[in-house]
């Protein structure tokens, strides 16, 4: 309803609000915490389900965004060991992983979400993305191809691909990409 959905966004404000001035692991711990839990007894019940996650999703973006992506990941871990799991709190979970560079972890993820039918472009062009900015083309490759075959041909996938070549020296592999991404209609 639109009262919980304002209800919600109130409290993600506020939480985002407080995050602002926080220095140490404690303290975010106890606004993340009652965040959550707040939102829990806001919207928990079984007709809320695709608004929690949701939020879940936002509340860890702002914890990430605010330098705290070992408490997002935390969330999400634990949301989704509650059974609160979709493709974006999958997503999001391997966005926090790869913040706080654990590439190893988000590639779990990768395949948590290929395995329960939840893999999407944003996981792998995150992947992607990452992998480029450590400069370790081959696992980029490695994940590009199999989203390809995943049937994830994305413009986004693309971009990500291209990206990866350009920046470490591979124009013509680029150039390939690009001709992909125009014979796939992206």
């Amino acid at each position: 309803t639109a009262h919980k959905r304002d209800a919600a966004l109130q409290l993600l404000h506020a939480c985002e609000r407080e995050l602002v001035d926080v220095r140490s692991l404690a303290a975010a711990r106890q606004i993340a915490d009652r965040t959550r839990a707040d939102v829990l007894r806001l919207q928990g019940g079984a007709d809320d389900r695709p608004y929690l996650l949701k939020t879940l999703c936002r509340l860890a973006h702002l914890l990430r965004h605010a330098g705290w992506s070992m408490l997002a990941s935390d969330l999400l871990e634990s949301a989704a060991s509650d059974g609160l799991v979709d493709p974006y709190v999958l997503s999001e979970l391997a966005q926090c992983q790869l913040r706080r560079g654990d590439a190893t972890a988000a590639a779990l993820t990768l395949d948590r979400a290929r395995e329960s039918g939840m893999l999407t472009d944003a996981i792998c062009t995150s992947l992607i993305a990452a992998h480029g900015r450590a400069g370790d083309v081959v696992s980029a490759e490695r994940i590009y191809h199999r989203a390809l075959s995943d049937g994830l041909a994305t413009e986004f996938l693309f971009t990500a691909m291209i990206g990866v070549y350009g920046k470490s020296g591979h124009p013509s592999k680029a150039r390939e990409v690009f001709e992909r991404a125009g014979q796939e209609g992206q």
